[in-house]
């Protein structure tokens, strides 16, 4: 007998934001701990880097992104291939002071890859909250760091995309059944 089909999943672009903001900031933490735990080892400081940690969550600058720039769930969805990409070839541990850096640099890729008519540098510098000289430095080292491999299958784009939706639905049923249980206290009397 085959499995039951799913119904289509409607990703929305708040769901994606906080998807993706969620998986950044988990390997920030990761990335920061790890950094901390190794202050005796020189840790080299990549371009990356900032002076500071970020003040906005990841989830904001993703929503910036989608206000500014219009930018597409597609998009999204590349992006976090190129970080990932960009983690396994460099080597490098995402962190509180390089994860929007290494963000902006994944969303400006993919947006130039996947539309024939992108926007300015000039204006994802804006979106991005750097100046423009820096976007085209970062813009330039992160390709290199990619190898310029830039290109994503359909097969594994599709993979993604369902690895997405999964988590998604896993996400919203795990809420629900939060809700489910509070509400079982509520009608049993129990208030917590």
């Amino acid at each position: 007998m085959p499995a039951p089909v799913q119904p289509a999943y409607r990703v929305t672009p708040e769901e994606l934001h906080a998807l993706l903001g969620e998986l950044v900031d988990a390997a920030a933490d990761e990335g920061t701990k790890w950094e901390a735990s190794h202050r005796n080892v020189k840790v080299p400081v990549t371009y990356y880097d900032g002076e500071v940690e970020a003040t906005i969550s990841t989830a904001d600058y993703l929503k910036r992104w989608t206000k500014y720039l219009k930018y597409s769930k597609a998009a999204f969805v590349v992006a976090s291939i190129y970080l990932s990409r960009f983690v396994e070839l460099r080597k490098v541990h995402i962190t509180h002071r390089n994860k929007l850096r290494v963000l902006l640099c994944c969303l400006v890729a993919a947006d130039k890859f996947l539309n024939d008519k992108s926007w300015t540098n000039k204006a994802y510098a804006w979106a991005g909250g750097v100046p423009l000289t820096e976007l085209n430095y970062l813009e330039r080292i992160f390709l290199t760091d990619i190898q310029f491999e830039l290109y994503v299958t359909n097969s594994l784009y599709t993979a993604y995309c369902d690895e997405t939706i999964a988590c998604l639905r896993r996400r919203a049923a795990a809420r629900a059944a939060t809700r489910r249980r509070a509400a079982q206290r509520v009608h049993a009397g129990i208030m917590i």
